[in-house]
């Protein structure tokens, strides 16, 4: 609060942004908690300076942007002490010093501050008559980077132009990067600007350093009322590329401050720089193997008002460096539509170099979606998106995408490293990018062995993991120690995981530990670093550590925990099923199983898993999972397979007990849901199985086939009091279980029954507490199919736009988390409130498409099923003529799955 209060103090007609005075308080914490903190301060800053009463004096002046100080509400001494040194009156201003600013804080801001206004001090005491206007001092309204030096210091015909690359080519940068680092090199003496190679810290740099650049023309020296956003100073760009040794790092260094004198040494900097406000851009220092941070630390210590910039992948280590990590292009999300890709940086790069090697090449409709998965897939690092698109002229978008992903998963192979490099050799000196194999390759050089063991084990986590995980995979204790130097090394990454940190917290009661992860061609070079051994070993653990973690779930399990884990779960099933450990897959999936309401598993997740379960030689433990895998399959619309599974959890479990109720509860989903037996049929195995579980002492099992119980129910003869009570019965099962998610499952099967039995205001209720529930458990499926159940009743209610747009909120969440059955269910209602809505053309399109998506994917209509096409189809004809409508017809039939989402989803 002191230092808030003494960096307003300090520039009091300054509107600070709150951004900026977060990161420079805060300066190690996420933008999020440094806002959080920035309110925290500013309101004990206004209890002691604005106390209650009737006439309350203010002080601070606030708003969503900035913070100021109220003028004239805060006197400085500081102030008073260069108003009289810029008028000449040194005694008056020797008489105002107080001595050394702010003694005991040592934020890096304070300590430049306090740097110049010690210089300043000894300036006076040391001259007798001091000319007005002459006395270095901060403009008034701007940071202290922007101080003004001292004679001498102004900008002079001797300092050499800035002489950093030209690019032929054009550069899209991320914009909120780019004006963070500017903040960061304007109020902190040293940067360091961190990544792996490729990751684009040179073009960063350079684009910063024209920038100010720039700046300093516009703004020089001698303006005092320059702009706050400028650097007032020379900009001095070296490549240090080629420099292997301290005496050519001096070299470099004098060459591009055009010093004459010979040998190259240390004082020869600092005879040139002393005294001058300059800002040295030192590209590639990690060349120099460590040996680069005693020169930069005796530059930074013995030159105050000198501020460096240097790009690496390998931390400095000084005290009062600035670490900035440079993030990847930003990329648009995954099936995003033409805008989305036209607006990002990382598509408008690859477009960009690809046009410059296929002049035909433009982004396109049809293009759109492979480029952003491309790009996606490259993880947004600026160097493999421009290798990838030197490649256009001979790969197709879509063998890329096949090859990069191949490459995850073939240890000992490279695939997507070979795809990424130059097809000709550019010159010797930009050789060091000419491929993404041998910018790797210099990193991995410089690790030891036992950091490339750690590399190695990190392989089998491709989600990222923390240390405990990688611990139980490297089977080692202190891997923590490792993983810091890695992420030194700018070898991985920060994981970002506020989304699942609510809820493990409230789960475990535990503060949530940091996550890392291996950029993907870092990935594929190390997996080929090792034999097949070590691979099948980290393999076989990294299973063994998805077993554990699954079984000690709490009753409520954390579905974005769980969201979370998804790419690791994967990687466990394929490896199951390549290593043939059925048995692993199988317990994997049943400790799935109580999840399969809230988390939706990818198709090649379950394609692994299926695969896997055919290795598994326990008939038991093989029922187990194939009855709990087959309504995944179901909700992915592959109803076959999820039918070929039932039944084989049926044949595999014994006679009697809980592992054949599982398998006749999974048939009767199965068969039920999938639309392949009448309610009559199925009766039968839901009777048994819930005589199983009755004598069962497990509250998820019974909570299940109870449910199961009541939909057959209500479809044998629609007695909706009957089905309402079992799904009552399995409430208070799951509620005894502590299992917040069975509960929300069975109050929405309760809020059907009721709404069924006429009691359709207290249904409506229901569900909203239902969604206000499963948006606390983040429970994305539950809150879908409750939209999508407050759209049928709202049709039945003739409240045509209100079910219009429940159903728009279920199909987009459903589509999103691409569950395959629910988008169609949500497609099939549609139709009717359109054609209500008066807009025939779009009923009669998605009506043919959802019937006919149903039948391939979901079994055969029966007659109610085709009474409900008719009625939307004479409806529609009310509005439309039938040529009209015949040409809808044609065009649901041939339209993609994503086309017509689209059209459902247009406003």
């Amino acid at each position: 609060m002191v230092a808030l209060l003494a960096r307003l103090a300090l520039w009091p007609r300054r509107d600070h942004a709150r951004e900026e005075l977060a990161e420079l308080l805060w300066p190690n914490v996420d933008v999020g908690t440094g806002r959080r903190r920035l309110r925290q301060a500013l309101s004990m800053l206004r209890v002691i300076l604005e106390p209650p009463g009737k006439d309350p004096w203010p002080v601070v002046q606030a708003d969503r942007l900035c913070v100021r100080l109220i003028p004239g509400a805060v006197a400085c001494d500081v102030h008073h002490f260069e108003t009289h040194a810029r008028a000449g009156r040194r005694e008056a201003a020797l008489a105002t010093y107080r001595g050394e600013l702010m003694p005991g804080f040592f934020d890096e801001w304070i300590h430049d501050e306090r740097m110049r206004l010690a210089a300043l001090h000894d300036r006076l005491v040391g001259t007798a008559d001091i000319p007005i206007g002459t006395v270095p001092s901060a403009a008034p309204t701007g940071p202290p980077a922007q101080s003004v030096p001292p004679p001498g210091a102004a900008v002079s015909a001797h300092w050499p132009p800035l002489a950093a690359p030209a690019y032929a080519t054009s550069y899209f940068p991320e914009r909120a990067q780019v004006e963070r680092l500017r903040r960061a090199v304007l109020s902190h003496r040293l940067v360091t600007l961190l990544g792996p190679g490729g990751s684009g810290k040179t073009r960063l740099a350079v684009h910063l350093a024209h920038q100010l650049q720039a700046s300093t023309a516009t703004h020089p020296f001698a303006t005092a009322t320059a702009s706050p956003a400028g650097w007032q100073g020379p900009v001095v760009f070296v490549p240090l590329a080629g420099a292997q040794s301290e005496e050519q790092f001096l070299a470099a260094v004098q060459a591009a401050l055009h010093i004459q004198a010979t040998p190259a040494s240390m004082e020869n900097l600092l005879t040139r720089l002393e005294g001058q406000r300059a800002l040295l851009v030192l590209d590639n220092v990690e060349q120099l193997c460590g040996g680069a941070a005693s020169l930069v630390d005796t530059l930074a210590t013995r030159l105050p008002l000198l501020h460096l910039v240097s790009t690496s992948r390998l931390r400095l280590g000084l005290d009062g460096e600035r670490e900035f990590l440079i993030q990847p292009l930003p990329v648009p999300p995954a099936r995003g539509a033409l805008k989305d890709a036209a607006d990002s940086p990382a598509v408008a790069l690859f477009v960009d170099r690809a046009c410059a090697v296929r002049g035909d090449f433009h982004l396109s409709e049809r293009n759109h979606q492979a480029v952003i998965e491309l790009v996606r897939e490259l993880e947004g690092m600026p160097l493999a998106i421009e290798l990838a698109a030197s490649r256009i002229r001979a790969f197709s978008l879509a063998h890329m995408l096949n090859t990069l992903r191949s490459g995850a998963s073939a240890p000992g192979r490279t695939p997507g490293l070979d795809l990424l490099s130059r097809p000709q050799q550019r010159p010797a000196l930009q050789s060091r990018h000419a491929s993404m194999q041998r910018t790797i390759a210099w990193s991995w050089q410089q690790l030891t062995a036992q950091q490339q063991q750690l590399v190695g084990a990190m392989t089998a986590f491709p989600g990222g993991c923390d240390a405990s995980m990688l611990g139980a995979v490297r089977g080692a204790d202190d891997v923590g120690a490792g993983l810091e130097q890695l992420h030194a090394h700018s070898l991985i990454r920060e994981q970002a995981t506020e989304a699942a940190a609510s809820t493990l917290d409230e789960a475990a009661g535990a503060e949530e530990p940091l996550r890392f992860q291996l950029y993907v061609p870092i990935r594929e070079f190390a997996a080929a670093q090792f034999d097949p051994q070590s691979h099948a070993r980290w393999r076989r653990r990294q299973r063994e550590w998805a077993i554990g973690w699954l079984s000690a779930m709490p009753a409520t399990p954390p579905l974005a925990w769980v969201r979370s884990e998804l790419t690791n779960l994967g990687a466990a099933f394929a490896s199951a099923a390549d290593d043939g450990a059925g048995d692993d897959a199988a317990r994997l999936v049943w400790r799935l199983q109580a999840l399969h309401e809230g988390v939706t598993l990818p198709a090649s997740t379950l394609a692994h898993a299926s695969a896997a379960l055919h290795h598994c030689a326990d008939p038991s433990l093989r029922s187990r999972g194939c009855s709990a895998l087959s309504p995944w399959l179901l909700t992915a619309g592959d109803t076959p397979h999820a039918r070929r599974l039932a039944e084989a959890a049926i044949d595999c479990a014994p006679p009697d007990g809980a592992v054949r109720a599982w398998a006749l509860c999974a048939l009767a989903h199965v068969h039920w849901r999938g639309a392949l037996s009448a309610a009559s049929a199925v009766q039968p195995w839901t009777q048994e199985a819930l005589r199983i579980a009755e004598a069962e002492d497990d509250p998820d099992l019974l909570g299940s086939v109870l449910t199961i119980v009541s939909l057959v129910r209500w479809g044998l003869d629609g007695d909706a009091e009957a089905a309402r009570a079992s799904s009552a019965r399995a409430r208070a099962v799951w509620e005894a279980s502590g299992n917040r998610l069975g509960v929300n499952l069975a109050r929405h099967n309760v809020a059907v029954f009721d709404f069924r039995s006429g009691r359709r205001t207290q249904a409506l209720d229901s569900w909203d507490e239902i969604a206000a529930e499963a948006e606390v458990l983040q429970d994305t499926r539950r809150l879908a199919i409750t939209n999508s159940a407050r759209a049928t009743a709202l049709s039945e209610m003739r409240r045509w736009p209100e079910a219009r747009q429940a159903l728009r909120s279920s199909l987009r969440q459903s589509w999103q988390a691409m569950r395959l059955y629910d988008v169609a269910y949500d497609l099939w209602n549609l139709p009717r409130v359109l054609a209500h809505l008066r807009e025939p053309e779009d009923a009669q399109c998605l009506m043919t498409f959802a019937a006919q998506l149903w039948q391939q994917r979901f079994g055969t209509l029966d007659r109610g099923d085709w009474r409900h096409v008719a009625k939307v189809e004479r409806m529609a004809a009310l509005h439309a003529d039938k040529r009209t409508l015949a040409a809808a017809a044609a065009r649901g039939r041939q339209m993609p799955l994503a086309e017509a989402v689209a059209l459902a989803l247009r406003e």
